[in-house]
């Protein structure tokens, strides 16, 4: 009998706090997340998360969102879905960073 590794992560969900935020306020929900199915990779955004990361214009957060979702969807090759979650102006962020990304930015 051939041992099973753990499932591919298939579905990627992006979890963005609102302004003046950190990662930390969307944690919990990524773990509730991740524990509910083996096939999701959550990403708690990181990027905006010091003192001024949500206080420089939604386009530049926007950017350094996209370059890290672009990050960890490329280390998952099975990678099928996207879903953005945002919290408060986080939503915001998540408009544009879909925006980017369709258009290959």
């Amino acid at each position: 009998m051939l041992a099973r590794g753990p499932p591919a992560k298939t579905h990627l969900v992006v979890l963005v706090h609102g302004i003046n935020g950190d990662q930390g306020d969307v944690e919990y929900f990524a773990t509730a997340v991740s524990k509910c199915d083996p096939t999701v990779q959550t990403l708690a955004a990181a990027s905006n998360g010091h003192w001024f990361g949500t206080l420089d214009g939604i386009d530049a957060g926007a950017a350094r969102v996209a370059k890290e979702v672009t990050s960890v969807a490329d280390s998952c090759p099975a990678l099928q879905c996207v879903s953005f979650v945002g919290h408060r102006l986080g939503g915001v962020y998540c408009r544009y960073v879909v925006a980017l990304l369709h258009r290959g930015g």
